[in-house]
């Protein structure tokens, strides 16, 4: 097994192991000119086309990728509006035909009035 295929397995596993309530799904995000490795998690439960969306905060190398779409064939792939700012590693955005946009205003009034308390684990 080369290099990547084990980054990658160890990524999925970590992914698939971290505490999440609700339970995140791992995905890929396209964005702009990279791909990147997270997870997403829907989190109001009255927006079922809300996610919050934890992912790397650089893009990963194009044969990780290909290893992780190797040993995990069911990984959910999106794309994210090239319109956003996705510096960072955690975001709040909606879901629309497979791609990551900008939440409507009735969905961001919510969100502000409703702020998220999120905790990061660092390994």
């Amino acid at each position: 097994m080369g290099d990547y295929d084990s980054a990658a397995k160890r990524l999925i596993e970590m992914a698939k192991s971290m505490p999440n309530s609700p339970k995140a799904q791992i995905v890929l995000v396209k964005w702009r000119q990279g791909e990147f490795f997270g997870s997403i998690q829907q989190i109001y439960p009255q927006f079922s086309d809300v996610f919050y969306l934890s992912k790397t905060s650089k893009p990963i190398a194009p044969e990780l990728v290909d290893s992780i779409r190797r040993i995990e064939a069911s990984i959910l792939e999106l794309t994210a509006d090239d319109s956003l700012d996705l510096e960072g590693r955690g975001h709040l955005l909606r879901s629309v035909d497979g791609g990551l946009t900008y939440m409507t205003p009735e969905q961001t009034k919510y969100a502000v009035e409703n702020p998220l308390d999120v905790t990061e684990l660092n390994r």
